[in-house]
């Protein structure tokens, strides 16, 4: 048996982390069956800012219904913000702890994430880690926020985000007018990410260095199973 730990900020589900966690939980991870996700959403108390723009429950609430055809038990925990620190990976497994008592541990816990910082920080604790969108040269998540943020006032009738963005995801965003708010986080030029008042920020070029570091790095700390 092992747990599959699954952290991020969790704005955007996809249609492909919905598929790869539903092969992990059928095919099994080196011959041993996936019998828990644990879905850790961080920055939980940081909301409506370009970082962070979906609350809380809403994250929650879209997880839950991303989840109901998943075979196995999920968990879901907030993990509130916290400043960059090189013990982010300690503290996701202590936040756990403190709210549930479960102890993850490299012997039966497997990451799954592909954010680079984040997998080294977990790979010096000694985890393995499944790369996720890395390996599959499939888009992330903020990467279809994007989609979404480009397509304006329209983007309830946009296909573009809506064919990678997961049913659950759709419908929340739809039936709480999600696309709306953060449409206008983005194109409010006095706000940086965090909503505080700055020199306007290239959101796509930033995405898009971002992405040229991540195909850099990879190969050096590629995660294995």
């Amino acid at each position: 048996m092992v747990t599959v730990l699954f952290p991020g900020r969790h704005h955007m589900l996809t249609k492909f982390q919905h598929e790869y966690l539903l092969n992990l939980v059928k095919n099994g991870i080196n011959s041993k069956k996936v019998d828990k996700i644990i879905f850790a959403i961080t920055s939980s108390n940081h909301e409506n800012t370009r970082r962070n723009p979906v609350p809380l429950y809403l994250r929650t609430l879209a997880i839950d219904k991303f989840a109901e055809n998943i075979q196995c038990e999920v968990k879901i925990y907030p993990i509130p913000d916290v400043k960059q620190t090189t013990k982010f990976a300690q503290y996701i497994i202590s936040q756990i702890f403190y709210q549930s008592g479960e102890k993850l541990n490299p012997e039966n816990t497997i990451l799954a994430c592909s954010t680079l910082e984040v997998i080294v920080l977990f790979k010096k604790l000694g985890f393995k880690n499944l790369p996720v969108e890395l390996d599959n040269n499939k888009l992330r998540p903020y990467e279809v926020v994007d989609l979404l943020v480009k397509a304006g006032k329209n983007w309830r009738e946009d296909k573009k985000w809506k064919e990678y963005a997961s049913e659950a995801t759709q419908k929340i965003y739809l039936e709480y007018d999600l696309g709306d708010l953060i449409v206008e986080l983005f194109n409010d030029s006095l706000l940086n990410e965090d909503a505080d008042i700055t020199e306007t920020r290239d959101y796509n070029s930033y995405a898009l260095a971002m992405d040229k570091i991540a195909k850099l790095k990879f190969e050096d700390i590629k995660p294995f199973v």
